[in-house]
């Protein structure tokens, strides 16, 4: 009905009435094999589609920081879905890394034994974590020490990676009963461990034989820019977060063949994600501008190493005992019994998906 501007924004306002006549008159005309799954306003033909989110780290409880990746994921691949795509999702968890050093190391320092923990694993795993990083603030041999065992787990030191396997697997059984209550379910958990050693030397012969390695400091870096490189391998010969990426990458298209791939991941990761999609653009890597970043706002003040954290499960307690209370006080809407406790889980976990 008309189009404004208001400073570096135009604006184009559109007549309830008439918009809604203009959809129910092209639903109306559709051809009879039409697949009225797909959305009514635009034919495309269905693709396969690939969906990143959630992505908790394992060896520590699952915290309100990854609940807007997975709350917008999960809707991402449903709106995929609704219109027809074909989507399958990836749980992609931080299962390798630096910190594994530190918490091992946290483990030999206060001389824990991987065998009393059962109960309650993951908080105290968390415990660790926390107090050997803030140990290694004071003492730089304990971050020596967390970077050398790392590096051990990357080639494959058969004591450490027993130790890895049974943080990841506890790490997974407790995952899947928080994405039982958020009713969320995934194609595929994977993991940058998969991505660790060989497929990762495998990315590196790729940026060899593309001349997009140099030796800079005893690292391992590719050019951006002329002004901005960015660090593959770090001088102690352990892989990085981009490397395990861009490995993950080019093995989902040759595995799912995907025409779009999504990444739903907080701001933060902006140019993490700008870095992986210019190099598999430079690796030749045809698809790579079917990658997306789908971003949103990060929780700010939350560190896991300064154990500044809130658990996910702590808070959908705590808001369906809230939603309880508002039922108890409530005149018309009291509800009791198991049917109480439902509609307040419910309740509760609508109001935490919307906030």
């Amino acid at each position: 009905t008309g189009v404004a501007t208001d400073g570096d924004n135009l604006k184009f306002y559109v007549d309830n009435r008439v918009f809604t006549d203009q959809v129910l008159k092209t639903a109306a005309t559709r051809d009879q094999g039409y697949k009225w799954l797909r959305n009514p306003l635009f034919n495309e033909e269905a693709k396969d589609v690939l969906v990143e989110f959630s992505s908790p780290n394992i060896a520590k409880p699952f915290h309100i920081g990854h609940f807007r990746s997975t709350i917008i994921g999960n809707f991402v691949a449903n709106i995929h879905r609704a219109v027809g795509h074909r989507v399958r999702t990836v749980n992609y968890l931080g299962d390798w890394g630096t910190q594994f050093g530190y918490l091992m190391a946290g483990m030999r320092h206060f001389d824990v034994d991987i065998n009393n923990l059962k109960e309650d694993a993951l908080n105290q795993l968390l415990d660790i974590y926390i107090r050997a990083n803030k140990l290694a603030e004071e003492n730089s041999s304990i971050a020596d020490q967390a970077r050398e065992l790392f590096s051990r787990l990357e080639e494959g030191d058969k004591e450490l990676l027993e130790t890895w396997k049974y943080f990841r697997e506890i790490s997974v059984e407790q995952l899947k009963q928080i994405y039982a209550r958020l009713n969320i379910e995934f194609d595929e958990y994977h993991g940058e461990s998969m991505y660790s050693k060989e497929r990762s030397e495998k990315v590196l012969k790729l940026l060899e034989d593309s001349n997009l390695l140099e030796n800079i400091g005893g690292k391992r870096v590719t050019r951006i820019s002329k002004d901005k490189t960015v660090t593959i391998v770090k001088s102690d010969g352990s892989s990085l977060y981009i490397t395990r990426d861009i490995a993950a990458a080019i093995h989902r298209y040759e595995e799912f063949k995907f025409d779009k791939m999504i990444y739903v991941v907080d701001n933060a990761q902006a140019s993490h994600f700008d870095n992986l999609f210019n190099i598999l653009g430079k690796l030749g890597m045809p698809w790579a501008s079917s990658c997306q970043h789908v971003r949103f706002g990060k929780i700010l003040g939350m560190s896991t190493r300064k154990g500044n954290i809130v658990f996910l499960d702590t808070l959908m307690d705590e808001a369906k005992s809230r939603m309880l209370e508002t039922a108890e006080r409530s005149k018309t809407t009291r509800v009791y019994g198991v049917e109480g406790e439902i509609a307040a889980r419910a309740l509760g976990f609508s109001a935490l998906t919307v906030n």
